[in-house]
């Protein structure tokens, strides 16, 4: 708390009597004890803080990690901690480090942003293989994560292609030509035409054109050979064309054939319906059933129409477009173009398409399907062996990868809002790149055994373009994300390899091109190096100076960042924390003292402390030392580190530095202070996390009965005058119910925020800096709990 013009600072202290007091002297001029709250809210007193509420940005997750152990527990796996995906993100924050092996966990509680939803895990094992995993934390405050496959077992390479069926029950498929048969042969009439309820037979050769009747009920058979001259007939009702063995329909010119009602065209195994520019159009319940060898420039089905193939058949074009259609496809099937719109398309043996468009359709494979472009729109693509693509773009589609089988990608030029289900052992596949976009797709391993996404290269272009999840090993290690926003979301147990990293071996079967050794990294396994170091996540740290009266909530009269380094031993016990402490601000003009006390360590506990500097150190506020270098007489370790800011800034008392600009203040760069704490013997990290961390400001009272600020919830140390807690001004701290610095109405003197966080410039409220942190204060911290993030620049103090 501040004035506007220091001249009225001045005038205000003459009016309390205090005058003789600014240079030169420790005397208390600040007698908060003498002073009567105020009571005066930072939202306002109509807006009301929970008292529930404790103010704080950070907290602790209990963290119990496994490690995949392939070398019997000789080695140690090092398991680190991120903010973000380490593979791809440079930038991302180490938020905890340790070691593991078989039989030893690493049990670790990581102080977190409130505001971080999700954190990474990094296995790192002895030979330098990486993989990560990711768990959600929002709200959580126990998990497990295990990095051991859903199952070690692995089935024998007897895996091989079922059937999913065969014809349909009730097809008919064989129809032997009837004694009483017509037979139509060269001597007939060029021009035929058929009578209802009557069988015919062609045999030998018959050049001409047949017209069948419109009443239908008509069997015409062939078992010569039919040299079709007409552009085009209709099967009606019940009406059937049977190539029986040996038979042959041809027709050289255009052709098109309407079947209706029922209407069937058969081809016997040694049969052949040859029309490279023959239409056939079946509808109303229409079959066309190819044993043998059919080949025509375009088969539709509008509606109900079925084909049975269990021959050889070339198709130019193949369109359905109904949900009764059905294609089974038992031998070979070629297609030049399909267009499938709904409908079942079912795959036992070989399909090759060369282009596919699918809007609703169910594809089925039980053998092995080839397609070298295709388009999906919705439908369902349920694999159960051997699946090649040269180029696909998908759309709200569902691919199934059943147990050991392959789904293979050259360029996968769009998957949007799409589904892989990958059961025990299925591979997916992409030798090129693929392409995501903001309607998110999902890539789920939903079997026993682990199944293997090898993705060459990922493109994501928007927000949440992809969940990761299940019992899943993802393979990659180029990635781009072409937007700033979260594209993807990692969910244990689904874990991320480097390339050629995998450790998921599955068996060569007939349905997977070799499956999936695991050849190693190549390196010979080594422990990592102890002692390990790591730069844990640094926090700034804001404090009002007037309490205990509230004051003008621009949160700069001293303003500090700190980022520890840990020091880890063998058991994941901390030898050494430093302390990088930045002096960035002080706003406040009275004389101001700074000290940190570990609330989870005991003075006993430390072996020594080092500080780089001391510019701000006069032995005024912390006077008496211990050997070990901590302030004597407190129950925890207290460490001293400026007994005047202003001093360390080398400005005269009541100088505001980096507050504003003007004759208040003056710039200066950051001073930085480097404290070194030793342990006499490693202690556990949960005694010196961040949030262990209890920085003060002292504000009067200096050398006995001092008057501390912390922040809220923490303790003050023993040389605070506690006889003032709650009982003066606008504090309402109770000792006994252990309620620190906070007043009757949830108010503040000191808050901490992640990370190099900007703060208000001088006069102006960290409620006009921040504008999500009321939402955030008033909702307890369940709302816009990254608040910290949003900082509005025109109220924030920047340097020139």
């Amino acid at each position: 708390m501040k004035t506007r013009k220091r001249t009225l600072f001045f005038a205000l202290l003459l009016l309390a009597g205090v005058y003789p007091i600014l240079t030169g002297c420790e005397h208390d001029y600040y007698q908060p004890e003498r002073m009567e709250g105020k009571g005066t809210s930072l939202f306002g007193d109509n807006i009301a803080v929970p008292s529930s509420f404790d103010w704080s940005t950070l907290r602790s997750v209990n963290l119990d990690i496994e490690v995949d152990d392939r070398f019997d527990g000789n080695y140690y796996y090092l398991v680190e901690l991120y903010d973000a995906h380490p593979f791809f993100y440079e930038n991302a924050s180490l938020l905890g480090k340790g070691v593991a092996k078989k039989g030893i966990n690493f049990t670790f509680s990581p102080t977190l942003p409130n505001g971080l939803e999700t954190i990474f895990i990094k296995q790192t094992d002895p030979a330098g293989m990486e993989k990560v995993t990711a768990v959600s934390v929002d709200d959580a405050t126990q998990l497990s994560v295990s990095f051991l496959h859903g199952s070690s077992s692995l089935r024998s390479a007897t895996a091989s292609a079922s059937s999913f069926r065969a014809a349909p029950a009730d097809l008919q498929t064989s129809y032997p030509t009837p004694a009483d048969a017509i037979v139509i042969n060269e001597q007939s009439p060029a021009n035929y035409t058929l009578v209802t309820n009557k069988a015919y037979v062609i045999r030998g050769t018959y050049t001409g054109a047949i017209q069948f009747p419109n009443e239908g009920n008509v069997a015409l058979y062939v078992e010569g050979t039919w040299n079709n001259s007409s552009s085009g007939f209709v099967l009606q009702d019940g009406a059937k064309l049977i190539v029986q063995d040996g038979g042959c329909f041809a027709a050289s010119g255009t052709v098109e054939i309407t079947g209706n009602n029922n209407s069937t065209l058969v081809i016997a195994p040694s049969g052949s319906f040859i029309g490279e520019k023959t239409t056939i159009r079946f509808t109303g319940a229409g079959k066309v059933i190819n044993n043998g060898t059919l080949d025509a420039s375009l088969i539709h089905f509008p509606s109900l129409g079925m084909m049975y193939n269990a021959g050889n058949a070339s198709v130019g074009e193949f369109q359905v477009n109904s949900p009764e259609n059905s294609i089974v496809n038992d031998n070979r099937l070629i297609i030049a173009k399909a267009n499938f719109t709904n409908g079942e398309v079912v795959n036992n043996n070989l399909l090759e398409i060369a282009d596919l468009h699918v809007n609703g359709t169910t594809i089925r494979n039980s053998k092995k399907v080839t397609v070298t472009n295709g388009e999906f729109m919705n439908g369902i693509f349920d694999n159960h062996c051997l699946a090649e693509f040269g180029k696909v773009t998908t759309s709200g589609t569902v691919f199934i990868g059943a147990e050991e089988t392959l789904l293979s990608v050259d360029e996968y030029t769009l998957a949007s809002g799409t589904r892989f289900d990958l059961d025990s052992h299925a591979i997916f596949e992409v030798t090129g790149s693929i392409s995501f976009n903001s309607t998110k797709s999902y890539i789920n391993g939903i079997g026993s055994k682990t199944a293997l996404a090898r993705l060459e290269k990922i493109i994501f272009n928007g927000w949440n373009n992809l969940d990761i999840e299940g019992n899943l090993e993802l393979e990659n290690s180029n990635f781009s994300n072409l937007s700033s926003g979260t594209a993807f979301s990692l969910k244990a147990p689904a874990l991320w390899v480097q390339k050629g990293e995998s450790s998921v071996t599955i068996e060569a079967t007939e349905c997977n091109n070799g499956g999936n050794p695991v050849g190693g990294s190549g390196q010979p396994p080594v422990n990592p190096s102890f002692p390990i170091i790591w730069n844990g996540i640094d926090v700034t740290y804001m404090f009002e100076d007037n309490w205990p009266l509230l004051g003008d909530y621009d949160m700069n009269d001293v303003v500090l960042n700190v980022k520890p380094s840990y020091t880890i031993e063998q058991g994941n016990r901390v030898s050494q924390l430093d302390l990088a402490v930045t002096l960035q601000a002080v706003g406040g003009i009275k004389k101001l003292a700074l000290g940190m006390q570990l609330d989870g360590v005991a003075p006993a506990s430390v072996k020594g402390v080092g500080v780089t500097t001391n510019p701000g150190r006069t032995n005024t506020v912390f006077g008496s030392i211990l050997a070990n270098g901590l302030e004597s007489g407190q129950s925890l370790a207290v460490i001293p580190i400026f007994d005047d800011v202003h001093m360390a800034f080398g400005v005269d008392a009541g100088t505001m530095v980096n507050t504003t600009a003007g004759d208040q203040s003056v710039t200066r760069e950051p001073l930085k202070v480097t404290v070194t704490i030793q342990f006499n013997t490693p202690v556990n990290f949960e005694d010196v996390a961040i949030d262990r961390l209890n920085p003060f400001i002292v504000n009067g009272g200096y050398s006995s009965r001092r008057y501390e600020v912390h922040m809220a919830g923490f303790v003050p140390t023993d040389k605070a005058n506690r006889e003032i807690l709650g009982k003066v001004g606008d504090d309402n701290s109770s000792v006994e119910e252990r309620r620190y610095y906070v007043s009757d109405k949830n108010m503040i003197w000191g808050l901490a925020v992640p990370g190099s966080c900007p703060y208000p410039k001088e006069f102006t409220s960290i409620r006009k800096a921040y504008p999500d942190l009321e939402k955030w204060a008033v909702s307890a911290g369940e709302e816009a709990k990254d608040w910290y993030t949003r900082p509005d620049l025109n109220f924030v103090y920047r340097s020139k």
